[in-house]
Parts: C-alpha cells; structure tokens; sequence
C-alpha cells in the first residue's frame, strides 16, 4: 500500500462537518494514511479543540498557507505580515506533533527574501515546495520559485527539506521548454522528504489537480521512478468544497490498484 495523505484544510473542522466525519470514516478505513493540514491564517484558536478531537491519533503534515492568503516570502516588503500568517501553521504542527510543516517556494522578489523568511521560522520540520511556472491558469504571473537550483540553494541555506510535487515541476518545464522527466530527476536528486500528486495533461503549462484517469500523467511511473518507498504522497486532486470525501477514497484506491 502507498503512504497516501488526504488535504483537510483547518476551517473544514467547524464549518464543513460531514466532510470531516466522512474524511475520518475513510482513514479509519485504511483509504489514507495520514492527513495534511491546511493552516488558514488566524485559524488556531477557532479550531483547535476540533482538530485535536480528530487528529490526535492521526498521522499529520501541515501546509503553511501561501499566495492565496496573500503570502509571498521572495517579498521582503511583506515580511512581518508573511511571519504572522505562518504562526497557525506551527501552532497546529506543535499541537498535533507533525512531521513536516511545508512552505510554498517564492513567486516573485528574491531568493535571499525566501532565505530570511525560513530562517526567521527557524522549525526544524520546514520543507520547501517547489512551484507551477504560471499562477492558477495566469500567464502574465510567472512563478520564480521553479528551479531546482533555487530550491537547493534555499535548502543549503536553511537546512529545510523538500515537498516534490509532479504536477508543479512538469508544467513549469513544459512551460518553459524543458523535458519534464529531466526536471524531475533534477529534483529527485535532492532527496524529497515527500510528494505531492494529482493527474494531469503530460505535456501541459498548467497545474490541473485533476482526480486520478481523468488526465493522461503515467502515474505508475512517476511513483516507481521519483517516490521512495514508505514517504508520504498528498493526493492534491480536485477543486471546490466537497460533502464527503468519496472522490478521494476512488482516488487511492486508483494509485494502489496500478501496483497489484
């Protein structure tokens, strides 16, 4: 069986019940591995006793919030606010004791902005997520944060591990021209802490999060190839707010049924 994870965000907890209940009933089942926490910003206090309640004896990662919630850390004019958002993401990670607390690479600014701001995080459990070329279907916002030697010079720099996440790396060559399979051996070579994964067009600029069969990525290779055995893979497929987790569980049962 993969080490597979299912993202939860924290808000979920209290405003999205049945999709929780039906999270929980699935992991129990041995759907999931574990969960990734989305760590909205001003969270904690919200959701805490929820959270705690059903994650206490469950596996988690937590994801620092990032653009979406206004966050860049390349921009050193946002620094102080950008510290303050990240404040859930380690409250939650403490409470809950993750294993990893990931942070999205720079979209714009500068590499040593990114470098200063996990500095001044200065956790242990960082890992640094490399982002797609363009911005949720944007051309005219181009990511920085898409090579790997950026992102090996954050992690020397720091000592943060690595998120690989397929989609992000092969639709940002592909947008630039390069071979992804030559993109991602780059990144594979830095030794991931884990993985990100969805579906996806193989020869495509964006970032689709689409479920499992519904694109054309060879999944079965990318794992066999890229994923070291027993790490943690967050299933990031599908968009919108769902009532149950159903489309999730087809998911992992999808991936593991490509290794029987």
């Amino acid at each position: 069986m993969l080490n597979l994870g299912l993202k939860l965000w924290s808000l979920d907890f209290i405003k999205n019940k049945e999709f929780i209940k039906s999270a929980m009933d699935n992991l129990h089942a041995g759907h999931f591995s574990y969960v990734e926490l989305f760590a909205l910003p001003n969270s904690f206090e919200d959701t805490k006793e929820e959270i705690a309640k059903h994650l206490k004896d469950v596996p988690v990662i937590v994801h620092a919030p990032h653009i979406m919630q206004g966050i860049d850390i390349g921009k050193i004019e946002l620094f102080d606010d950008n510290i303050k958002k990240h404040k859930d993401s380690i409250q939650f990670a403490d409470m809950l004791n993750a294993k990893h607390i990931i942070v999205h690479a720079h979209l714009q600014g500068t590499t040593e902005s990114a470098i200063k701001h996990i500095k001044t995080l200065n956790d242990k459990r960082i890992i640094i997520e490399s982002l797609p070329y363009f911005e949720m279907h944007n051309k005219e916002a181009r990511n920085k944060g898409i090579n790997s030697s950026t992102i090996k010079q954050i992690m020397d720099e720091t000592g943060c591990g690595l998120c690989l996440d397929f989609s992000h790396i092969i639709s940002a060559a592909n947008a630039r021209g390069i071979a992804p399979f030559q993109a991602l051996y780059e990144f594979h070579k830095l030794k991931p802490n884990m993985y990100h994964i969805c579906d996806g067009e193989i020869k495509g600029a964006y970032d689709e999060h689409l479920h499992f069969g519904q694109g054309n990525y060879p999944l079965k290779e990318l794992i066999e190839k890229y994923v070291t055995p027993g790490l943690p893979i967050t299933m990031e497929t599908g968009f919108g707010v769902p009532t149950n987790t159903d489309k999730w569980k087809n998911d992992s049962i999808y991936l593991n049924r490509l290794f029987k």
